[in-house]
């Protein structure tokens, strides 16, 4: 039985505070209800920002009971693993689409919100061709992870899902201390560039929703907590850079700023201002590119490039944007599969998924193991080594 009062009591506060640090707003509401409590996530929303607690804050200890009941609520899915959701009919596609996206915008809009009240530590380094430090940089540049979508293959054997996906964004961060270890001190600076398509989204193409295995909102939860761990743990040791760009799996088409993947790359910029963190920059321009500088080289990215190099059509592509941008290098996803490619000398690293092959790979006859890229950049030598990063089981 439900007890409701519009002040909250002390106990109420003490589970709030107990859970804030790891759980959402909707899985609070239903361990407090499960206590007998009624409160509305957005009742605990409002709660927490009155008792100014920060998601990511470590409340006090959460008890063997607390830890039952979100077990329990995280039990309760709606969606069940491996199963897809239920196909949007056709006559409620319109009402799908506008709520998606009000959702979105009021999100982006809570989040801008946020970042304004939060002092900007962050500086965007200037291109500086006369820097020389004789060190190296290591470039890492990770795109297409398409979280929340369920790969298959012909026997109904799971190719790919969240836990998958969970497991090699955090095994990345191995595969870069291999790289820094084996360079010998020499990497004293590491840039990582999150070229788009980071969630699967929704209502992308037709039947989307029979490929995915959790919605968009824990999509975003699932990539923006991998990142954060990944980023703040690489920061103990050296200085990151992270440059973003948005893709085309983020489209809510509401706005060109409401974007999935800008939503993941706002709670990026401010994760890493409300912890004072001075190891960690962020260059957020919520585009379909940005730029930035590598030991005095200057790098292009963009979520999609062409496939490849010399046809008439990349060719002018490639020779517009050094026109407009003066890039060292380019780097881009969207095809996955990787290779490096060249444009009048200019290196163009294009990046794989994190699933790997899948029916969009497919479509165009492209055939490759799940992989991101990596490469070292030196100052008199732009590309001093190339390490695609293999996820093989």
């Amino acid at each position: 039985m439900s007890n409701y009062s519009p002040a909250w009591n002390a106990d109420e506060d003490t589970v709030l505070k107990s859970l804030r640090a790891t759980c959402t707003h909707k899985e609070i509401s239903q361990v407090l209800g499960k206590k007998g409590w009624s409160r509305s996530p957005e009742a605990v929303r409002k709660r927490s920002r009155a008792l100014n607690i920060k998601f990511f804050e470590v409340g006090i200890p959460i008890s063997i009971e607390l830890e039952q009941l979100v077990s329990e609520v995280r039990g309760e899915k709606v969606i069940p693993d491996l199963v897809p959701p239920s196909p949007v009919l056709p006559s409620q596609k319109a009402a799908h689409t506008t709520s998606q996206r009000l959702s979105t915008n009021r999100m982006f809009t809570e989040l801008r919100e946020i970042r304004e009240e939060v002092d900007r530590l962050g500086r965007w380094p200037a291109i500086n061709p006369e820097q020389k430090t004789g060190s190296e940089a290591l470039v890492v540049l990770l795109s297409d992870f398409h979280v929340g979508k369920l790969v298959l293959d012909e026997t109904g054997r799971v190719l790919f899902n969240v836990e998958i996906a969970i497991q090699r964004i955090d095994s990345v961060r191995q595969k870069i201390w291999e790289l820094i270890l084996r360079s010998k001190n020499k990497i004293d600076e590491m840039v990582i560039v999150l070229a788009g398509d980071l969630v699967d989204g929704e209502g992308i193409y037709p039947g989307q929703e029979m490929h995915l295995e959790v919605h968009v909102a824990e999509q975003i939860r699932t990539v923006t907590t991998s990142l954060w761990k990944l980023i703040s743990d690489l920061a103990k040791v050296l200085s990151v850079q992270v440059v973003t760009c948005r893709g085309n799996h983020g489209r809510t088409g509401l706005s060109d700023e409401a974007n999935w993947d800008n939503i993941i790359y706002q709670q990026l910029e401010i994760l890493s201002d409300m912890t004072g963190s001075k190891s960690i920059t962020v260059k957020n321009l919520y585009g379909n590119f940005n730029t930035f500088t590598v030991k005095g080289w200057k790098g292009l990215v963009r979520h999609n490039a062409p496939m490849q190099a010399d046809t008439a059509g990349a060719i002018a592509k490639f020779a517009g944007w050094h026109s407009i941008h003066q890039y060292d290098f380019l780097t881009y996803g969207h095809w996955h599969h990787w290779g490096v490619l060249t444009w009048n000398g200019k290196p163009l690293f294009r990046n794989g998924s994190l699933g790997g092959g899948d029916d969009y790979a497919e479509s165009f006859g492209a055939c490759d193991d799940p992989t991101q890229l990596a490469f070292v950049v030196g100052e008199e030598e732009l590309v001093k080594s190339i390490h695609p990063l293999y996820f093989r089981d």
